[in-house]
């Protein structure tokens, strides 16, 4: 998950809101079928690496997909998956922990560009291990960059090929042909920190949201991901559903408190997904497509 500053709070939660109480419908996806390659010993004993630390956005799931889970002994916090269930997470919340690592004994660290501290980083390059990054990019076709990415460094492209084809397959087969056109408006909520922006162009949930045969009505007007927005604006979008994270709807107090925010149409159902998964890019993609294009066009 991209961390984010956090910004000033820019509409409040306050004593002289008229509690209403809506009856929308709620959705909650918490969780996605993964595509997973079957595990190919012969192709497994010629890789380059045998101890892999899985750090970067969804690299951990996309191993597991290529059948090569095995050779995952450590995660990041938002790997969470059963596949990996039993491996250790090496990181302090989301900054990485060269301690944590260094006691796995890996021989390959895969990273991207939000991976964090540097000095960990540096650390562990420092050891001798390698250190691999893979390109972050919050889009469909991001994903067919980070298995190539994690194919090549392998020396295992043939497989890095055939996940990519199930998985574009697999986005292929989804129907998102609908009679009914909905503007998605997807928020990303921390009520801890004071953070409320609107998702927007490139913020991911925009590609998630065409995909499943929506309209992403804060893409339309936000040019820029994750902008921060007053209560006026979020009104005048009009959406007809709000996508949420899961954390994020909790951190503002639940569903009935979200549904008392200025600006906020109680009526209008709400689709929550879970945070590991909703940004993730990788083999759950599909299949997270798929539940949200019913939960979005259920949710009448």
């Amino acid at each position: 998950m991209r961390i984010l500053t956090p910004l000033l709070l820019l509409f409040a939660l306050t004593a002289s809101c008229t509690p209403q109480t809506g009856n929308a419908i709620v959705s909650e996806i918490s969780t996605a079928e993964m595509i997973v390659l079957p595990h190919d010993a012969s192709t497994a004993g010629g890789l380059k690496f045998e101890r892999v630390v899985a750090l970067g956005n969804g690299t951990a799931e996309i191993l597991v997909a290529m059948g090569l889970g095995s050779l995952v002994v450590g995660r990041d916090i938002a790997s969470d998956i059963s596949e990996l269930s039993e491996v250790p997470v090496v990181t302090n919340g989301h900054e990485i922990s060269a301690e944590k690592v260094l006691q796995v004994e890996p021989d390959l660290v895969i990273v991207d560009s939000n991976s964090s501290p540097r000095s960990a980083i540096v650390q562990l390059e420092r050891v001798g291990i390698r250190i691999v990054r893979v390109p972050e990019k919050y889009g469909l076709g991001g994903i067919k960059e980070k298995v190539d990415a994690i194919a090549a460094v392998l020396g295992d492209s043939a497989r890095g090929d055939l996940l990519n084809k199930e998985i574009a397959d697999a986005i292929g087969r989804i129907d998102d042909a609908q009679e009914e056109n909905l503007d998605v408006l997807f928020l990303y909520l921390r009520g801890s920190n004071g953070i409320f922006l609107v998702g927007g162009k490139g913020s991911g949930a925009d590609a998630l949201i065409t995909a499943a045969g929506a309209q992403d009505v804060g893409a339309t007007l936000y040019k820029n991901p994750f902008t921060p927005v007053n209560s006026e604006a979020i009104l005048n979008l009009k959406p007809n559903r709000y996508l949420l994270m899961r954390a994020g709807l909790a951190s503002v107090g639940g569903i009935e408190a979200f549904r008392r925010l200025p600006g906020i149409d109680p009526s209008v159902p709400v689709i929550t997904v879970d945070d590991s998964l909703l940004l993730s890019f990788g083999p759950r993609t599909p299949d997270l497509i798929r539940r949200l294009s019913e939960a979005l066009y259920d949710a009448r």
